[in-house]
C-alpha cells in the first residue's frame, strides 16, 4: 500500500489514489487486534503524508477544477480511511494518535510521536 502511493500521487485522476485508501480501510477492518496495535502508527504516518499532500494550498491557475475536485476527492476518501482505523483502536492507542493528529492540525505534521510506544505511558506516572 505504502508503496503504491508514490507511484499514484501524481496522477491527475482520484479513482487509483481512492482505490488504495479504500485497500487501506479494508486491511485495517479486517485485522485482528494484535496486528492493528503493530501498524496503526504506520497506518496514521501515510494518512498524514496523504492529508498534507492534498490539503496543501494550490495555485487555482496551475490547477483547474478538474484537479480540485479530484483533490477534494481523494481527502474525502483518506478521511473514510482515517475513520476506519480510529476504529479499531483502543484507547492506549488513540489518545498518543490524538495528540498527534491534533499538532499536525494546529502546527503541520510532525508524526516523530508515533515512534515511542511508551511516550503515553512515561508521562501517566507523573499524575
Amino acid at each position: 500500500i505504502f508503496g503504491a502511493y508514490a507511484l499514484l500521487k501524481h496522477s491527475d485522476d482520484a479513482l487509483p489514489m481512492c482505490g488504495l485508501c479504500q485497500v487501506f480501510s479494508a486491511c485495517f477492518d479486517s485485522m485482528i487486534e494484535d496486528d492493528v496495535s503493530a501498524l496503526y502508527r504506520q497506518g496514521l504516518k501515510f494518512l498524514l503524508t496523504l492529508f498534507e499532500e492534498y490539503t496543501a494550498q494550490v495555485d487555482p491557475d496551475e490547477y483547474g477544477l478538474s484537479k480540485r475536485t479530484a483533490r477534494r476527492t481523494i481527502l474525502r476518501a483518506a478521511c473514510d480511511s482515517y475513520l476506519s482505523l480510529v476504529l479499531r483502536l483502543n484507547e492506549d492507542m488513540f489518545k498518543p494518535m490524538f495528540s498527534v493528529l491534533t499538532e499536525w492540525v494546529l502546527k503541520g505534521v510532525d508524526s516523530s510521536g508515533l515512534d515511542d510506544e511508551d511516550e503515553e505511558k512515561g508521562e501517566d506516572s507523573d499524575d
